[in-house]
């Protein structure tokens, strides 16, 4: 299966992550976060798939204390 990242808020923001683009990276990582709490729930692996995402950006910006809150959720 391939996803397109126009159509995947979760792929978009990796793939801007991984051209340098932080503050666009972490804005679709924010929006993806709140479409897939409503579409799958807290406590869903898809949640937590993009908890971790977000996660390791912050990680990359040397965020540590947000990235380490995100992983305990």
């Amino acid at each position: 299966m391939v996803v397109r990242p126009d159509s995947d808020p979760d792929a978009k923001a990796k793939l801007e992550q991984t051209l340098g683009k932080y503050n666009e990276s972490e804005k679709l990582f924010e929006q993806a976060h709140q479409l897939t709490m409503k579409v799958f729930g807290e406590g869903s692996m898809q949640n937590a798939i993009l908890l971790n995402n977000l996660a390791i950006l912050y990680q990359e910006l040397g965020r540590y204390d947000d990235a380490i809150r995100l992983m305990k959720e």
